[in-house]
């Protein structure tokens, strides 16, 4: 809502005055950016600055002193006071409640005078991911984690306790949030059942890409290596578990990397898509490189499509045909594949991409296994880790899709599916 007070100034200069409404904590601060320039907004430009100290609820700030004009508002709630933007564990709003990524035009208003609006905070993770996942989950043993930092790598290892001979490896890769705590939940309580777990980071942590483009796929084939080198680890017997953006990691990287023998995709994805640049939205770049050379992948235009990241995932797939070096080759995968969806997912569709991975290896005569649960009314995050209660993703039903109910029952059978596939085809 946006209000003009005709006043002007001996200097005729403007004032704007804004109530971000829906802040969930008073933790940090409220930074919020002015852009004049439409050709470079979300592109590094700063026209003006302001922010000010949280409060749950409502914060109010105010920019002066400006020049009469149009202007684009954004702004982030800095929550751990880093100074940095880290969506999508932080929240953000945009000028107009602008949806995300923002243009300039859906997000801009002309200033001169006084003007007040009010905007609305949005949190993808409505909880912190700290305390989304992983917390309410006990495992077994009680193995610490070893921090992985040779090679460039940044991981956690865990292995299974009062086991001396080499034992099957696991690496689990998360999605877009770029979080390793979910990461671990991912595979932890695998090593209760004697597999190593190697919890891989590959963007947002010291060290790694701030954003997920161009993230080199050697990378992953190097922690490949670094387990099979590993004298605790049976070098014959490794596997790679991904969700959503790391389901399609795993799967590409499998049907390149003959040592993994077993992939679970949980939300995958059946072709490389545009990466993620939370600081940059019009970045366009392909997800991952291959030899210094971009992956080929589809591109999405989330701003044309006012219902979202679905419709803007359904006319990307829809445009396949000019593009089809984007599909993920996964007929190459050296074992078996079990792939996880659920059909109410609202991040992308996901049941259709894993039922279009079953087709691909159908028709090419794929020698492995392949096994897709697909879970009705259950959303994006249908697997948790063998959790029943993983905190946080109730609240981000919003975002992911499904039903308490429809994901309960996914959560329980998914981890039941995952364990007895890594028995089955890792012993």
């Amino acid at each position: 809502m946006l209000l003009h007070i005709g006043v002007s100034s001996a200097q005729d200069r403007a004032e704007l005055h804004v109530v971000f409404e829906g802040v969930r904590s008073s933790e940090g601060t409220i930074r919020a950016v002015l852009c004049a320039d439409r050709e470079t907004f979300m592109r590094g430009c700063v026209s003006a600055t302001a922010s000010a100290s949280a409060e749950m609820g409502a914060t109010s700030l105010s920019f002066v002193e400006l020049e009469p004009g149009r202007y684009a508002l954004a702004a982030w709630h800095d929550e751990n006071d880093n100074g940095r933007v880290e969506i999508p564990q932080e929240g953000f709003a945009y000028g107009n409640n602008a949806a995300f990524p923002p243009e300039f035009d859906a997000s801009s208003f002309d200033v001169s005078g006084i003007v007040n609006t009010r905007e609305t905070f949005v949190y993808v993770l409505d909880t912190p991911m700290e305390s989304a996942v992983g917390t309410e989950v006990t495992y077994a043993s009680e193995s610490a984690a070893i921090q992985v930092g040779e090679g460039g790598l940044v991981a956690e290892f865990y292995l299974p306790e009062g086991i001396d001979v080499p034992v099957p490896g696991v690496i689990a890769l998360s999605g877009s949030d770029g979080d390793p705590h979910y990461a671990r939940l991912l595979g932890r309580r695998l090593v209760d059942h004697g597999f190593a777990l190697l919890s891989l980071s590959y963007w947002r942590a010291p060290g790694l890409p701030s954003s997920l483009e161009e993230i080199p796929l050697e990378y992953f084939h190097d922690a490949v290596d670094w387990l099979r080198d590993s004298d605790r680890i049976d070098a014959e017997r490794i596997a790679v578990i991904g969700w959503s953006k790391g389901a399609e990691a795993a799967l590409l990287i499998a049907s390149q990397n003959a040592y993994i023998k077993a992939v679970v995709a949980s939300s995958p994805s059946f072709v490389v898509w545009q990466g993620i640049n939370f600081s940059d939205p019009s970045s366009i770049k392909s997800s991952w490189s291959n030899l210094g050379e971009p992956v080929p992948f589809l591109a999405l235009d989330v701003a044309r499509n006012d219902t979202g990241f679905m419709e803007a995932y359904n006319s990307a797939i829809a445009t396949l045909s000019s593009n089809p070096a984007a599909i993920i080759p996964v007929e190459r995968i050296n074992g078996p594949i079990l792939l996880l969806s659920g059909s109410d997912d609202r991040l992308w569709p996901a049941a259709e991409m894993a039922g279009r991975i079953e087709l691909r290896l159908e028709s090419m005569g794929f020698a492995h296994p392949v096994l897709h649960r697909s879970y009705e009314g259950a959303g994006h995050a249908v697997y948790v880790g063998g959790s029943t209660d993983p905190g946080g993703f109730a609240a981000m039903r919003g975002v992911f899709g499904g039903t308490p109910q429809a994901d309960e029952l996914a959560w329980k059978d998914s981890w039941e599916q995952v364990l007895s596939f890594f028995n089955e085809h890792l012993d």
